[in-house]
């Protein structure tokens, strides 16, 4: 169990909590959690918010100084402070003399765990680091939330949710800190959509879930392999219509019929499931679908369709092309059948 959830339940509370890394719902949740169990929704007078960079620690220890009004406590909260990536001998032994009416809590993107003020934090109070979860991890959420909601997701549902309500690649390089926040969106908007009805079904997250614009390319990689020109043809200029570059749109469909030959080598290997998702650096919900889809779609045509891709990527760039056709012309070419 977590050592936040932990002094909730006993309601016993450390003077020092600091929640750091790159998944801001966790960070947020918590924060909340912790705030609401130490004062009352009402309370303004005995807590005192920061936000930001915060150079000078004296008016911080002030304020933990400074007796709580009419409460047996007073919370200081301090949000992105920077005060625990930083080496500060100061600050780090004024943390071991916090009273005991006063609670710290630090919010922050970063805290280097080899510099004093993190180590200090650690030996008094609480440390916990909230990074982005695994798909496993992520399945269990849902699925208390589920229980609590008393419903029921079809594991095809749950893929479709998955695919549809999960960062985007760049997400997960850049700003992993979204994955849990756009999931809990999606899952707000699915739960209001069926209402009464027990068990979500792969129609109702098609039907309310938008998805973003990795989920498009997956339809659109889904189409080509099915042979459904059609389909992949208004898909593409549904991308278009929204400003997406055709020459994103290639990018995406190379790495994505590359990550399909991958796996399909990979699997062919007899590597399971798990492995071949590291390997290949995505969820294992994706391998179990891409399994499926590259059986439909040959290695040889796969390995034929990523060098058509590299000459027309070539062809725009040096101008012999179009982005637009060259796209297009790649697209109808893997759309008929062989």
């Amino acid at each position: 169990m977590n050592p936040i959830d932990e002094d909730i339940k006993r309601k016993e509370f450390k003077q020092v909590y600091v929640l750091y890394g790159t998944e801001t719902f966790l960070k947020v949740t918590y924060k909340n959690r912790l705030v609401g169990a130490l004062l009352p929704p009402d309370d303004t007078m005995n807590l005192t918010k920061y936000e930001g960079k915060i150079s000078d620690s004296n008016e911080l220890f002030e304020q933990a100084e400074t007796m709580p009004f009419f409460a047996d406590r007073r919370v200081i909260l301090c949000e992105d402070s920077g005060l625990f990536n930083k080496a500060d001998d100061d600050f780090a032994d004024r943390l071991n003399n916090i009273p005991e009416t006063a609670v710290m809590i630090f919010v922050e993107s970063k805290a280097d765990g080899r510099l004093k003020p993190l180590k200090t934090a650690k030996k008094i109070g609480a440390v916990v680091e909230m990074n982005a979860p695994s798909e496993d991890q992520l399945k269990r959420w849902i699925a208390r939330r589920l229980d609590e909601d008393k419903k029921k997701m079809t594991n095809e549902a749950w893929q479709e949710f998955m695919l549809r309500s999960r960062p985007e690649v760049k997400d997960y390089k850049d700003k992993p800190a979204d994955s849990m926040t756009k999931m809990n969106c999606e899952y707000e908007k699915l739960i209001n959509y069926v209402g009464e009805k027990e068990s979500i079904e792969i129609s109702d997250v098609r039907e309310i879930c938008s998805g973003h614009l990795e989920s498009k390319i997956f339809d659109l990689t889904d189409a080509m392999i099915a042979n459904d020109e059609k389909k992949v043809m208004f898909l593409y200029h549904d991308m278009l219509m929204q400003k997406v570059s055709p020459l994103y749109i290639l990018a995406m469909i190379n790495r994505n019929f590359m990550n399909l030959l991958k796996i399909r080598e990979l699997y062919d290997d007899r590597m399971d499931i798990k492995t071949i998702a590291k390997e290949v650096g995505v969820m294992d919900f994706v391998v179990k679908k891409n399994i499926n889809l590259s059986q439909k779609f040959s290695k040889d045509r796969m390995k034929e369709l990523l060098k058509d891709s590299a000459k027309a990527e070539n062809d725009v760039k040096t101008g012999n092309l179009d982005a637009n056709i060259a796209v297009e012309l790649l697209m109808v070419k893997y759309s008929k059948k062989p």
